[in-house]
């Protein structure tokens, strides 16, 4: 990391999503809730922030609507999920290999799964290297 690069922390918070998620017979196929949270780091070069003031630029940066995205594509295109840590893994993954972000915390809900107001679901943390060296071991790569 340069001098001028900066660590950035993205925030979405408690952004619902309907999905076809869980393992009991009457969760096969119905839609419920699903809230995500999640943390993600960046790193920007500000130098030219910091000399010229000039303004940042989305390219520099990661757009948030896409990790919304990617929670949409991937609830479509699995139909039916058994587990919220199923999803939770397919969507860090997703977030680390396909955008600048460096690390991530995500924590998945599912809110009307038991009475009251008790919540139910997973949260993991994540680094790119999590999945660059799971794809290096599924090639045979030895690193030196």
């Amino acid at each position: 990391m340069t001098r001028n690069t900066k660590t950035f922390k993205l925030i979405v918070d408690n952004h619902e999503l309907q999905a076809d998620i869980g393992l009991y017979k009457d969760e096969i196929g119905v839609k419920q809730r699903l809230i995500i949270s999640l943390e993600a780091w960046i790193e920007v070069n500000v130098s030219d922030l910091i000399k010229n003031n000039t303004p940042l630029d989305i390219s520099q940066s990661q757009n948030y609507v896409r990790f919304i995205e990617i929670a949409e594509e991937i609830l479509e295109t699995r139909g039916h999920i058994d587990m919220v840590e199923e999803f939770s893994e397919r969507f860090a993954k997703r977030i680390l290999t396909e955008t600048a972000v460096t690390k991530l915390k995500l924590k998945t809900i599912k809110p009307d799964v038991l009475s009251g107001n008790t919540h139910v679901g997973c949260e993991i943390e994540r680094d790119k290297n999590d999945y660059l060296e799971a794809e290096k071991a599924s090639l045979n790569i030895v690193s030196a």
